[in-house]
């Protein structure tokens, strides 16, 4: 099945580097599409967190990984296919995250 998910915004942040690790002290913000109308965000303010559903957008689908291998290629770790784990290689190249609501 194929199916086509429409991007509402994007997420922006002072970060230029996209490794993986140590974003917990990181800030961004998501800047919405200019059609999605101001009330679409009516009430979000009044949440502590909200879940994010973004796109690895440049995961290149050549590097996405279909079988198991070691997580952040520690040879100490067992391999483990990439649905249990946190990569961004993975097949749909889609991830999810938690962030603290700061404003709106």
């Amino acid at each position: 099945m194929l199916a086509t998910v429409e991007a509402i915004g994007f997420v922006e942040g002072a970060r230029k580097n996209a490794a993986d690790d140590f974003w917990g002290d990181e800030s961004a913000w998501i800047v919405l599409r200019e059609d999605m109308p101001e009330e679409a965000l009516a009430g979000v303010g009044e949440f502590s967190h909200v879940e994010v559903i973004f796109l690895f957008h440049q995961v290149e689908k050549e590097r996405v990984v279909l079988g198991a291998r070691r997580p952040r290629n520690n040879p100490e770790w067992p391999a483990v296919g990439i649905f249990a784990q946190r990569g961004k290689q993975r097949p749909n190249r889609l991830g999810a995250t938690i962030c603290r609501v700061l404003r709106v």
